[in-house]
């Protein structure tokens, strides 16, 4: 089993966890992490930052908390974040120099989550953002300021029928534009 750990790179953990196991943490080639109702007891992501090749997160009730924070030189490779059912979310801060290679960001059923991090409309790599069941005030605020995200695509999406499912989108150059960039 040892060496096939050696080799993981993506990993899908679903179920009550407590704490991530040690060895999700020293994985150094893992590439693709989804943590899906893990209720963990502590804020994984200062280590999970640490893992040097992750490309792709996705936390779904994976922890309890009020704000999250990503720190300068963590997540250095992350293109795709994913974010579903932070009930207490209520901030999302960015430090200069985090999250600097992020391409795509989906955030989901975050209800206590009322105001667009700032990170969202200034960051230059970002292409794409997929908003679904987002509280009223959070998508009012992206259509207010839709000139702050005229460089991203946009989706809205609702949760019908056991998934989420397009209502509006659009983007920096139509409503449908850059097909490739928002996948999700």
């Amino acid at each position: 089993m040892g060496q096939a750990l050696n080799r993981l790179q993506r990993l899908h953990l679903t179920g009550c966890l407590g704490t991530l196991p040690e060895w999700v943490l020293h994985s150094h080639i893992l590439v693709k992490l989804v943590l899906k109702r893990s209720q963990l007891t502590v804020d994984p992501l200062q280590q999970l930052g640490e893992l040097l090749n992750l490309k792709h997160l996705e936390l779904e009730q994976a922890f309890e908390v009020t704000e999250m924070r990503f720190e300068a030189e963590k997540f250095r490779e992350l293109c795709f974040l994913g974010l579903d059912r932070f009930d207490k979310l209520a901030g999302i801060l960015v430090d200069a120099g985090a999250l600097q290679t992020l391409e795509r960001l989906s955030l989901a059923r975050c209800n206590s989550l009322m105001m667009v991090p700032a990170f969202i409309t200034t960051h230059p790599k970002l292409k794409c953002l997929v908003l679904c069941d987002m509280p009223e005030n959070f998508d009012e605020a992206v259509h207010r300021y839709k000139v702050g995200f005229a460089h991203m695509d946009v989706k809205f999406k609702v949760w019908k029928n056991g998934g989420p499912e397009a209502v509006t989108e659009w983007g920096a150059e139509s409503p449908t534009s850059a097909p490739g960039h928002c996948k999700k």
